[in-house]
């Protein structure tokens, strides 16, 4: 090839030119060298120009080549690090519960083609595994929700009590429902239980007009007794229904301070009927020993 600036500074400039066109093959007889000049044969200097031109096309492709290398290598390292990054994302993401967030690294994952790597293969399948897991939960934790809501609206406590165990079981955040449907729990055994006393209530003022009215057969002065304690059961069993509709009003709203009045008025009403039926059975006392001695009068 030609030499270098640096091999033919030493030389004297003519002997520079020589060397130089020897270098690019053109014949001695072709050339004459003057003091400032050089004088070419003809079609010398065209042949000359061509090589110059086929030079600098070269010279012109190895830069373009060095550019776009250059070019392409900071490309790759920049895609390099943007895989790096969702991988990292991703890898951080895939053990949390955030779904949201785990989309979004798995979406940065696929745009950067990591897939396309073996490296990169195995935690995409991996976060996509988890990304599905998590879905699944959270499809069953709004079903889970939706099914506790149905049930607090209504009074089956067994179906209420599962649906309850359900979403608890399905880790749902929302607690203001699970709260409600746990109060609801509490509010209809509650119900449940004042319905026993007072079906219990209601057996007992039955035996007992039964026996008034056995009594009454025998003894006519027993019948007013009889239709005064069967308009007090009346009267008793129509406050018991009024109470149980307000309670049942003050829970649906969700009023605690209603509830509280509710409760304190229907321990009122009970304290009231006890005091009454204790006058009654008092006063039935008093009237049969009244009866009593009238009929040992009668007889002496």
């Amino acid at each position: 090839g030609l030499k270098t600036a640096a091999e033919l500074a030493p030389k004297p400039p003519k002997e520079r030119v020589d060397t130089l066109l020897e270098r690019l093959e053109v014949p001695k007889e072709k050339f004459r060298s003057g003091k400032t000049r050089v004088f070419f044969a003809a079609g010398v200097l065209d042949g000359l120009r061509a090589k110059r031109t086929a030079m600098q096309a070269k010279i012109a492709t190895e830069i373009q080549r060095v550019g776009r290398g250059l070019v392409a290598r900071a490309k790759a390292r920049e895609l390099r690090k943007i895989r790096e990054a969702a991988l990292q994302a991703m890898v951080a993401a895939t053990p949390g519960e955030d779904i949201e967030a785990l989309r979004t690294a798995i979406k940065g994952a696929k745009d950067a083609g990591l897939p396309n790597y073996p490296a990169g293969k195995a935690k995409f399948d991996e976060a996509e595994k988890r990304l599905a897991t998590l879905e699944a939960e959270l499809k069953a934790r709004k079903e889970a929700e939706a099914a506790l809501e149905a049930a607090v609206a209504g009074t089956d406590i067994p179906a209420l009590e599962a649906a309850l165990k359900k979403a608890v079981d399905c880790k749902s955040d929302n607690k203001p429902l699970i709260e409600r449907g746990e109060k609801r729990v509490e509010f209809l055994k509650e119900e449940e239980r004042r319905a026993e006393e007072a079906r219990r209530r209601k057996e007992g003022e039955g035996r007992k007009l039964a026996e008034l009215k056995a009594a009454a057969e025998k003894d006519a002065s027993k019948k007013a007794e009889l239709e005064a304690a069967q308009a007090a059961a009346a009267e008793a069993e129509k406050k018991s229904a009024a109470e149980a509709a307000a309670r049942e009003a003050a829970a649906a709203g969700g009023d605690a301070a209603i509830v509280a009045q509710a409760e304190q008025e229907a321990e009122a009403v009970k304290a009231e009927e006890e005091a009454k039926q204790v006058a009654e059975e008092t006063a039935q006392k008093t009237q049969l020993v009244k009866s009593q001695s009238r009929m040992l009068a009668e007889a002496k």
